[in-house]
């Protein structure tokens, strides 16, 4: 009787361990995993609050500085002097830049097309900046070492930077590259918001610079085909879309 109680407590005590065992080692791994994971999850979250806030009051400066800028005078561009004969044939011009002014429906499908295709192939869908470019050429840009290879402005954005003249601002700001970036996307949110896709095509092809001497897209058809931007071939629009990367490089 005396061997059966001492063996009682014994037997209550496996018992105990059977009912209560204890935790193994890979349960408390995975706990230590959970909890690991859930507090990066809360710094990430912290982390993203504060950087968005952060661009957000970056970006609040230089969306404020695009909205000095008169969207009514986008199209401002010099005219030049025409002096005709007695019969009223031109027999000269005087000018600074050699231009003359074609409205969109003189324009050949042609080039209109070829100008997408080379500057801004999602054109008639972003709000003014393509959003997917920008993230390529920022990949570009870190992948080799700072030297970007390729370029992530709009045509608006070239338009905008070009009317309001934003290099020689951004210069006499004191502001960076990236900060006359920023104030580029911000004004070609607000041109695409006040104009339409084709309005927008008319002022680019009537300001940009296509190389020797030719102001606008008519000018260029003229001297470099003897052509009206009307009658330009699909291989003509393509030389002359060619030219607004490396005007005077690739220059016929």
């Amino acid at each position: 009787m005396a061997e059966l109680s001492s063996q009682a407590p014994r037997r209550h005590m496996q018992a105990n361990k059977r009912r209560h065992p204890k935790a193994k080692p890979r349960k408390r791994f995975w706990s230590f995993i959970r909890k690991l994971v859930l507090w990066c999850l809360v710094m990430a979250a912290i982390g993203a609050a504060v950087g968005y806030f952060g661009f957000m009051m970056v970006w609040k400066r230089y969306d404020n500085w695009a909205a000095e800028f008169d969207l009514e005078r986008i199209n401002d561009l010099e005219k030049p002097s025409i002096i005709y004969d007695r019969n009223g044939e031109e027999i000269g011009r005087i000018y600074v830049e050699n231009r003359s002014y074609v409205t969109l429906d003189k324009i050949s499908p042609a080039m209109i097309n070829a100008l997408i295709a080379q500057e801004d192939s999602r054109f008639r869908e972003h709000p003014g900046y393509d959003f997917l470019g920008i993230l390529r050429a920022g990949r570009e840009y870190i992948h080799n070492s700072g030297d970007a290879n390729q370029g992530a402005s709009s045509i608006t954005q070239q338009l905008a930077r070009n009317a309001y003249d934003l290099k020689n601002r951004a210069k006499a700001r004191n502001e960076g590259s990236f900060g006359r970036k920023f104030v580029e996307i911000a004004l070609a949110r607000r041109i695409t918001e006040r104009y339409s896709k084709d309005q927008v095509l008319e002022f680019y092809l009537n300001r940009v610079y296509f190389g020797s001497g030719f102001y606008g897209i008519r000018a260029a058809s003229l001297g470099y085909f003897g052509k009206e931007p009307a009658d330009l071939t699909t291989r003509e629009a393509a030389s002359i879309a060619a030219l607004i990367k490396n005007p005077n490089g690739l220059s016929p």
